[in-house]
């Protein structure tokens, strides 16, 4: 007898997400397995929502404005403590090094998805969360680097891959054009808060916005434009602010094709 699949319909969840590109993107393939999702854009906010309404679920970004994914699962856990109550957290986080699972693990976190989120991953996940069939054996250290490598692109590389960006939305075109859409709204507010952020010599700031960019490019498989990102996340990590601008110059050639793209290829 062949077992049914489960039902998500009505579950809720919380999803804590600055980036509206990703957090769009898992609203709407949560939404299409008939989860309730609600969205916040900081840890802040999201606890206040855990509190008024508490989730079946939270997926929860690490890097957040205000209050991060690590400080609001403390918070949440600390109320817990005093009720009983226990909602489980999965984080995401687009770092995927050695030792983050361990990292978010102790912070109170149950389990982490790395970036880019594949909407077969997230089913897969709330399953094995919320039927407390979590393994009990540890996964697979992942291989010890400081920065996962970039992808390498040829020099003529399309800005980004329809076919793997496709795949992570579940095969949904209308859902991809919808997601680039917002791409195209972020891209420039992003590029603007590194500017800023160079301006007033905040290697922090300027490693958190490269590093939101870097996450919502891989989502499209825009790997040109993810690298750049990356590159001046590390420089922004490293506080060797003195090599961003010409990282900041590549990143813009690299938007500047992959926008162009966008607009006259996919949106057209």
């Amino acid at each position: 007898m062949t077992e049914s699949p489960p039902s998500y319909e009505g579950v809720h969840v919380l999803v804590a997400e600055d980036s509206p590109v990703q957090a769009q993107a898992l609203r709407i393939s949560l939404e299409a397995k008939g989860f309730r999702v609600d969205l916040a854009v900081h840890g802040a906010e999201a606890l206040e929502m855990a509190r008024a309404e508490p989730p079946a679920v939270v997926i929860s970004d690490v890097e957040m404005p205000e209050m991060d994914g690590f400080q609001a699962t403390s918070a949440i856990r600390t109320r817990e403590s005093e009720t009983g109550e226990h909602i489980p957290i999965v984080a995401m986080t687009a770092h995927a090094m050695k030792g983050d699972r361990e990292r978010c693990l102790e912070a109170g976190m149950d389990e982490y998805i790395p970036k880019p989120i594949r909407a077969r991953q997230v089913y897969e996940m709330i399953d094995l969360i919320t039927a407390g069939k979590m393994p009990d054996v540890p996964a697979p250290a992942p291989v010890e680097v400081e920065e996962p490598a970039p992808v390498n692109v040829a020099d003529d590389s399309p800005p980004l891959i329809w076919e793997d960006a496709l795949e992570g939305v579940g095969g949904k075109e209308e859902t991809l054009r919808e997601l680039a859409a917002l791409l195209l709204e972020e891209i420039p507010r992003l590029l603007e808060e590194m500017r800023q952020s160079m301006a007033d010599g905040n290697a922090e700031e300027l490693r958190r916005a490269a590093h939101t960019l870097k996450g919502s490019a891989r989502l499209f498989a825009a790997h040109p434009t993810a690298d750049a990102a990356q590159n001046l996340e590390t420089i922004g990590r490293e506080e060797h602010l003195a090599d961003a601008d010409d990282a900041l110059s590549r990143l813009q050639t690299e938007v500047d094709l992959l926008v162009d793209h966008i607009r006259n290829v996919i949106l057209a």
